[in-house]
């Protein structure tokens, strides 16, 4: 599942598609987390969708848990699960985990 997830979001950055597209697949892989969580298939926590960013080459999917707290090996399994490159939490005003993409 991880390829299919980071090939979407990378594939959402067809020149020709606009933010709000991207917003769309970022959303949309996060209700899938979601309900392969929900069913068994991943040992993920659930997750609330936040928002997405394009810039730099990187695609920025911002969630956050539903539960309220994650655990490291909950962060390594979601960059895994998710095949992204890297994971940054933002402990700012407006927490987050930022699951990152590299296009390029």
């Amino acid at each position: 599942m991880n390829t299919k997830l980071a090939k979407a979001l990378i594939g959402a950055t067809n020149p020709q598609l606009n933010l709000d597209e991207l917003d769309f697949y970022a959303g949309d892989i996060v209700q899938t987390n979601n309900h392969a969580t929900q069913y068994g298939f991943f040992d993920l926590p659930m997750l609330d969708y936040h928002g997405v960013e394009y810039e730099d080459n990187k695609i920025i999917v911002s969630v956050r848990p539903k539960c309220g707290k994650v655990e490291l090996n909950d962060l390594y399994n979601l960059k895994q699960a998710w095949g992204a490159d890297s994971i940054e939490v933002m402990t700012t005003e407006n927490p987050a985990i930022c699951i990152i993409f590299n296009t390029k």
